[in-house]
């Protein structure tokens, strides 16, 4: 026997130690609910648990964030069915001022009410907002006309009138062989273009393009007379802030000792200053960034020819009214540059102004009114790809496409066409009718433009009248030489990719007049990981996005030509709620799938984590036996050493 190691109770005691580890183990666990409770208990089962534990709680708020997406949504969709109701009601009034039983006072009425309906339109799509966010893209909502004129009239209005050298002039002709002006005839016949001829020209382009506004009060044309053996009637030059017209006086015609403009003069007039209003009024760069071609040619040759009239240049055509094949090959051209942009272009301008009008009868009214709405969408920022897009209704998903598709689209349209001008008529809109001959382009019974023009006749030269402007608070352009600019935006700041964005660009629309801002998109995180989202697009839906901001209905005509534009808004409308409710649909589905997700894989954590009661109870149960016997035993084996005390007694 021995007194220095009592191993009896030191085993006893080593294995209290381990029952009372475990005993404390099973305790913390039992208290918990986890079998887990440090990376001590399982290194390899907390990762696990931890990486389930991200994913479960990213998933559980990524079914919050879809709840969000469709509160989102059907506050829009809300927003829409205010705005169907509004189009419906307008297609009605449309419908009923369509009736020649209407009074012009009933159809006055009528109008009022569409006007409201439109601001109505405006309101909601700037208004709507979900979380102090806009829901829809608002930056076309309001009158963009208005907004010009209201720039207008704040401007200064200048009028001067400067003597021209005409003593020189008439010398300059006398010297190329024209002997019939005079000093005194040539000064008349620059007053007679002051006071009748360009005032007409000019107010029967505002009157077809309305959207062709300067942004300028008076913004001042000067005029220059030149001789040049050429085939070049007349031109406009534009610095940005003026513009120079020159008359060839090669061209100009003896009428009993007076001077006349024939037709071709006054066609020529009209298609350049269409250029100059184009460039640097309605596109800010229709000609994209220091010059660089933005638009294709026919375009903008054609639309200035759909002005000025072109039966000079497709008279070729004529041949071909009877041979479709031959017709539709002679549209492919238009591409081809050089002539077609004149003669093709012509045409295909005439024909997108046809489409974007709503179609129907061939007239300068339906072609002008789709024209204008052309020239606004561009001023609005829409690429011409988008514009085709939107105004064609979606019948052509780009630039591209359209080109593709004229040679055999428009081959009707042109036959419609030419029989609406007849072998005289001028063909232009800037007419009440295609079948008016040229000489009616200086004829109007407009006879003052207001705030519009005014023609100052100077010495020549472009005028230097920049710092009137920049006195009243417009900056001018800097662009130079014949109808060209410097690429600017409708704003007015620099477009320094004047080419993708005015001339290119790919189309987006809901298959109508409402259009989604593809720069714009609203993203719902659907998902535990980066890049799990569902993109909601922002739609514009203002009145003018939807094609019904200029809606009259003072005639029938025009009262039909609203039933076409409220057809088309209300089906955009429609397939842009159709597209909100799939996307709802898709996020519905989205939270079943998230909350059927954070379940199974709670689940799985719940089995690497969570402590089983019943089994560790039973464990705990023998833990608390096995330690009560420890401390018996080991207070046995401490007291088997006192027998040594008897031997020393």
């Amino acid at each position: 026997m021995v007194i220095k190691h009592n191993m009896l109770a030191l085993n006893a005691s080593r294995q209290l130690g381990l029952v009372q580890t475990s005993f404390a183990n099973k305790t913390e666990k039992l208290s918990s609910g986890y079998k887990i409770n440090r990376a001590a208990d399982d290194a390899a089962g907390l990762a696990i648990s931890e990486k389930m534990r991200r994913q479960i709680r990213g998933l559980s708020q990524a079914s919050h964030n879809a709840q969000d997406g469709i509160s989102y949504i059907q506050i829009a969709e809300g927003a829409l069915n205010e705005i169907h109701d509004l189009l419906q009601r307008g297609n009605e009034l449309c419908v009923k001022a369509g009736n020649d039983t209407n009074t012009d006072e009933d159809r006055n009425y009528i109008q009022a009410e569409i006007d409201q309906i439109r601001a109505e339109i405006d309101r909601i799509a700037k208004d709507t907002d979900f979380n102090n966010m806009e829901v829809f893209d608002s930056s076309n909502a309001g009158s963009r006309s208005v907004e010009m004129q209201t720039v207008m009239g704040s401007l200064p209005n200048v009028t001067r009138y400067d003597a021209l050298d005409y003593d020189g002039i008439v010398n300059e002709a006398q010297a190329n062989g024209i002997d019939f002006l005079t000093a005194a005839n040539l000064e008349q016949f620059s007053t007679d273009l002051k006071s009748e001829y360009i005032p007409t020209i000019l107010n029967n382009i505002q009157n077809a393009l309305p959207s062709a506004q300067p942004p300028v009060s008076g913004l001042e044309i000067g005029l220059k007379y030149y001789y040049e053996d050429s085939g070049t009637l007349a031109y406009v030059a534009s610095n940005g802030v003026s513009y120079e017209l020159g008359i060839n006086m090669k061209y100009l015609e003896n009428n009993g000792g007076q001077i006349a403009v024939d037709g071709d003069m006054a066609t020529t007039i009209a298609h350049e200053m269409t250029h100059g209003i184009m460039f640097d009024t309605v596109t800010n760069g229709m000609l994209g960034y220091n010059g660089g071609d933005a638009f294709p040619g026919w375009f903008v040759e054609g639309t200035a020819q759909a002005v000025g009239g072109a039966l000079n240049y497709i008279g070729e055509a004529y041949g071909y009214l009877n041979n479709n094949a031959k017709l539709s090959d002679w549209l492919s051209e238009l591409t081809d540059g050089g002539y077609a942009s004149y003669a093709q272009g012509y045409v295909a301008s005439m024909y997108l102004g046809y489409v974007a009008g709503g179609g129907g009868t061939v007239d300068s009214s339906t072609i002008a009114s789709g024209l204008d709405d052309v020239l606004a969408h561009i001023a609005d920022g829409y690429s011409l790809s988008q514009t085709i897009n939107i105004l064609s209704n979606g019948k052509y998903a780009d630039l591209e496409d359209f080109e593709t598709s004229f040679e055999k689209d428009a081959v009707q349209f042109t036959k419609d066409m030419f029989a609406a001008c007849g072998p005289s008529g001028c063909g232009s809109i800037a007419l009440s009718s295609l079948s008016k001959t040229k000489e009616e382009m200086l004829n109007g019974s407009n006879s003052t433009t207001g705030n519009f023009f005014l023609l100052n006749i100077d010495q020549g030269g472009l005028i230097n009248n920049s710092s009137k402007y920049q006195n009243a608070g417009v900056d001018p352009y800097t662009g130079g030489g014949s109808t060209t600019t410097n690429g600017s935006r409708a704003d007015g700041s620099i477009n320094p990719d004047a080419e993708k964005t005015w001339g290119g660009g790919s189309s987006g629309s809901a298959g109508g007049a409402g259009v989604k801002n593809g720069g714009s998109v609203n993203f719902i995180q659907a998902g535990a990981e980066a890049g799990q989202h569902i993109d909601v697009d922002r739609w514009k839906v203002s009145a003018r996005d939807l094609g019904v901001h200029n809606v009259k209905v003072n005639s029938a005509d025009n009262a039909g030509k609203g039933i076409t534009k409220y057809k088309k808004a209300i089906e955009s409308i429609s397939q842009i709620r159709s597209y909100y409710g799939a996307v709802q649909n898709r996020l519905e589905h989205t939270i079943k799938n998230l909350d059927n997700t954070v379940e199974n894989v709670q689940a799985a954590e719940s089995r690497i984590r969570d402590t089983d009661m019943a089994k560790l109870m039973m464990e705990y149960s023998t833990d608390n036996i096995l330690l009560q016997a420890g401390q018996a035993m080991l207070a046995q084996a401490n007291r088997s050493q006192q027998g040594i005390l008897s031997l020393l007694s």
